[in-house]
Parts: C-alpha cells; structure tokens; sequence
C-alpha cells in the first residue's frame, strides 16, 4: 500500500549542514529536491526549464535531482543549454537509509509528474510531507491524492514551466509559507497518509468484510 512511516521518516536536523557542504550548496539557497527515475513521466525536465524562467533569475534556488535513469544525460544537456546547470546538483541513487537527509536538507519537494505516460502516486511525496516539507506537485498521477493545494503544498499545470516557476518563487521567498504547509504536511501524514493509520483502516475494512460474510 502506499504510505509512509512517520517514526522513521521525521523532521530532523542532523547531517544537514554536512550534506549542504557536501553537495557545494550555500547557507542562504533554497533546495527544490527532486527524487525519481530521470524517466519522462516523472516530468523533471520541466523543472529545469523553471530554473530558467525570469521569476526564479534573481532567487536562490538550487535543485537537487536524486535518481538515475534513461533521461539524465539529456536533462543535464537541456541545463547546459538553458544556462542554468550551476543551479542542479545530480546526486544519482540514493540508499533508504540516507535518504531521510535528503528530505530534511530540502526546503520544498518538486514532483511535476506528466499524464502521458501515465505515473502513479509517488511515494517520494508522501516522504517527503513526512518530513514536513511543503510538495509542489501536478494534478496528475496521484499527486492530488496527497497534496492539500493551499494547505500541505501547491498543485500547479502539468507542462507548464511558468507556473511551476511561480510557485516556486512562492515558496523559495516566504519561509514563514513553508513551515506552515510542511507543519500541515506532517499533521497529514501523521492523521491519515502514515502507514499505522492505512494499516488500521485496512484492519477495520477486513473486519467489515469478515463481518458481512458471516451475516450472510
């Protein structure tokens, strides 16, 4: 099922400053992290045409690009061309056991999914809510299942560089903003998109289940 687990992945401080070091990423930027497959559907590509855009030129966003996949090497070339490949960090695969920092080094999560081809929930964004950060995301896959548009994050058009552009900006110049929707965020999970709470709920539908048939 999808999910996450709360207890393992929490806000928490630790190794951030370390990671920021490490990955060459100022004190003042604001990390957009993404963390997928670099496979079309997961719409990455239009995120680095976001760098580009003239709402973003003056900010200090960095993005942070977790995964391997067919489209790397292009998308790398596209931020070459666009002038923005300063302002990527491509860190390839990252282990479950560190990937906890990575969220928590993140100002916000990016998951601009596209509906041709077709993508499911990623479980990247419920990660990272876990970890309270605020998710922009597209209304598609099943990124709206997740994402309260206003309140844990910003839903904005798939394909559309311009807007994911703003709502970065949005976010990337209001840190008062994002504690609040990465608060919310993590309540969310906490009350409903946590594994204990999806197991519970798949508990009491089997009992219900169990019970009908017994009734019959």
């Amino acid at each position: 099922i999808y999910g996450t687990d709360p207890a393992t992945l929490r806000p928490d401080e630790s190794g951030v400053t370390a990671l920021r070091q490490q990955l060459a990423i100022d004190d003042g930027a604001v990390v957009a992290l993404c963390v997928g497959r670099m496979v079309p559907k997961k719409g990455f590509d239009i995120l680095i045409r976001a760098l580009a855009e003239p709402i973003l030129r003056d900010l200090p966003v960095v993005a942070v690009m977790v995964g391997e996949g067919d489209d790397k090497a292009a998308w790398q070339a596209l931020a070459v061309e666009l002038g923005v490949a300063e302002r990527l960090r491509w860190v390839g695969a990252v282990p479950k056991t560190e990937i906890g920092r990575y969220y928590n080094m993140a100002d916000l999560l990016a998951m601009p999914s596209v509906s041709k081809p077709a993508d499911g929930l990623n479980v990247c964004v419920l990660d990272a809510m876990s970890c309270a950060k605020p998710v922009i995301g597209t209304p598609v896959a099943g990124n709206p299942l997740a994402i309260a548009d206003g309140r844990t994050g910003l839903i904005v058009p798939e394909q559309d560089a311009a807007t994911l552009a703003a709502a970065v900006a949005l976010l990337a110049s209001n840190p008062a903003l994002r504690r609040a929707m990465g608060s919310a965020a993590r309540s969310r999970i906490e009350r409903e998109l946590g594994w204990p709470h999806l197991a519970q709920r798949y508990i009491e539908h089997f009992q219900r289940m169990v019970e009908a048939a017994q009734g019959g």
